[in-house]
């Protein structure tokens, strides 16, 4: 089960509706905390835009064992995990290392997240806060290949996985580049209301049961200006077994 069940985890979830999950209601991620500061968080009024691209990806559609979970891989037990959180007005910005439980990994592993604005990020909407989440620690050299997180707000959403973008005003586009059959890129959602210092767009990649099969998705995001093409972006999701 251990060998195959994450292999089959990405087609149980779309077979099943992204079902409810049970194992991992004892597998917490403790965050490393050296000097015993509590999260690196800051929530500010006055914030200057964002500039990166790519804000955040995301499990959709999930009923998760917590408020905050991540998928690492199986084989990740006892590593360290970097989680950063962008609201997208810009206000909120937390960047911090979490340390995996040992043992078998066979489940979503809650983070255990005791911010200082625990009523303010309770009162985002499920839009409204991008997450990115990689092995490693937060300091480590660039690292692109991301592991599946999720919120509790993100349930009721149809299933799927979301990419929060920082577009600069530009049309957007997103899709799958490693599949058999790759599939032309589909325009990404822009953000009209409110503030959105930290993000502005969201790209919906929906999910397919061979999608199992692959190591990693790799996704990418193009944006176009003015009739000019920006840099494209390409990130690596890595798909838990």
């Amino acid at each position: 089960m251990k060998t195959r069940g994450w292999i089959g985890l990405l087609a149980l979830l779309t077979l099943l509706g992204f079902g409810a999950f049970t194992r991992a209601e004892e597998l917490v991620a403790e965050l490393l905390d050296p000097k015993d500061e509590g999260l690196q968080e800051a929530y500010n009024e006055e914030v200057p835009v964002s500039g990166r691209v790519i804000a955040g990806v995301s499990l959709v559609g999930a009923t998760l064992p917590g408020e905050l979970v991540i998928f690492p891989l199986a084989a990740s037990a006892g590593d360290k995990v970097c989680v950063q959180i962008m609201s997208r007005d810009g206000r909120y910005w937390a960047e911090n290392n979490f340390l995996l439980p040992d043992g078998a990994l066979d489940g979503p592993i809650q983070l255990r997240y005791d911010s200082r604005y625990a009523d303010e990020l309770q009162a985002f909407e499920s839009s409204d806060l991008a997450i990115l989440s990689h092995l490693g620690a937060c300091d480590d050299p660039a690292n692109d290949k991301y592991v599946l997180n999720s919120r509790s707000k993100l349930a009721d959403e149809a299933r799927a996985l979301f990419v929060f973008v920082n577009s600069a005003r530009a049309d957007t586009y997103a899709g799958v580049m490693n599949r058999p059959d790759r599939e032309k890129p589909q325009k990404c959602r822009r953000i009209v209301e409110g503030r959105r210092t930290g993000y502005d767009t969201i790209c919906k990649i929906a999910l397919r049961e061979d999608d199992a099969g692959l190591k990693n998705l790799e996704i990418k995001v193009y944006r176009r200006k003015y009739e000019k093409s920006l840099k494209p972006e390409t990130l690596l999701v890595t798909i838990p077994r």
